[in-house]
């Protein structure tokens, strides 16, 4: 019976991630409709270019991203927070040629679409401009069990464009099926899913085999995988070429039956739980507010104490 545990925990913190997408969409629109408007809320536009479209508009016009549309088309709460003016949204919108190559499951569950549509959303508008200046952008599926952070898309840029989740390629698509009244629309390759777990990365990445050894020996790695000791984690992920710049006499004496007590102590430098820190977003895990590093004052940047993520992963 125990070994069923880490698996319904699991189950049960997916779901409550997913039934807080509406409830968040629903939050905000109806924060924006109850907020008195002192001055009219200006239309969101880029040189040259505006449009009264909202984004459900623009979505739903553009035969590119239909089957997306056709599947937050069955979601009435979301379909009423991408129609509000008022509101402000960032939609990643996966064409339809990214859906050829995603696994639908059979008999998929009923919040399936809603986890979907989740993924590929964020609160407040982010332009074509601001993307490639950023580390990580939102989305609206919960990033911890307290529903206090939302999970993080990472963005990268390189000689062919930007990325996102270190899989979707942002398409450059037209002015005019990218920008709406209450937000943006980024046309991507691929559809998005939630990163691997950072315990995934460890035991499937070829090039941290060494570590992955050094946390079996040191025992270390019960805690890392046991995803109910910890609500998040960071890890500073030696790969083994790290390993080798130790030199072999060192290696070889850290796993060592003598070196396993400082093999330990080496690897907990690397490992802080219950903290975890993006590219430019910090998550305390106290209840505290997140922190975006991006628009941190450099004077007071000592007073943040923080330790670095080694991937996009989810926080477990």
């Amino acid at each position: 019976m125990a070994k069923q545990r880490p698996s319904l925990w699991r189950a049960l913190r997916a779901l409550m991630f997913i039934i807080s997408i509406p409830l968040l969409i629903q939050y905000l629109v109806l924060k924006w409709y109850s907020t008195p408007q002192i001055t009219p809320t200006p239309a969101l536009h880029e040189a040259h270019h505006e449009t009264n479209l909202t984004v459900w508009e623009v979505l739903s016009s553009d035969d590119r991203v239909s089957k997306f549309v056709e599947i937050v088309g069955k979601l009435p709460d979301i379909v009423r927070g991408l129609s509000a003016p008022q509101a402000r949204f960032t939609v990643y919108a996966p064409v339809n040629e990214a859906f050829d190559s995603f696994y639908f499951p059979p008999d998929p569950p009923p919040f399936f679409g809603l986890f979907i549509a989740g993924c590929h959303m964020g609160p407040g508008p982010v332009p074509a401009e601001r993307l490639p200046t950023m580390g990580t952008v939102s989305s609206f599926v919960n990033g911890d069990i307290f529903f206090t952070y939302k999970q993080r898309i990472s963005v990268h840029q390189d000689s062919n464009g930007l990325t996102l989740n270190e899989a979707a390629r942002l398409l450059p698509l037209n002015k005019s099926q990218s920008i709406a009244v209450n937000g943006f629309i980024h046309h991507i390759d691929t559809v998005l899913e939630l990163p691997n777990s950072t315990a995934h990365a460890l035991r499937t990445r070829p090039e941290l085999s060494k570590l992955r050894r050094g946390l079996e020996a040191s025992k270390l790695s019960e805690s890392i995988y046991d995803t109910n000791a910890h609500v998040s984690q960071t890890i500073f992920a030696p790969t083994n070429a790290a390993f080798d710049r130790l030199g072999k006499k060192v290696t070889n004496f850290l796993f060592s039956h003598g070196g396993r007590p400082y093999l330990r102590a080496l690897l907990k430098y690397h490992v802080v739980a219950n903290k975890t820190l993006f590219s430019d977003t910090y998550w305390p895990h106290n209840g505290a507010k997140l922190i975006d590093l991006s628009q941190a004052d450099t004077k007071d940047s000592h007073k943040i104490q923080f330790s670095l993520i080694y991937q996009p992963c989810t926080t477990t």
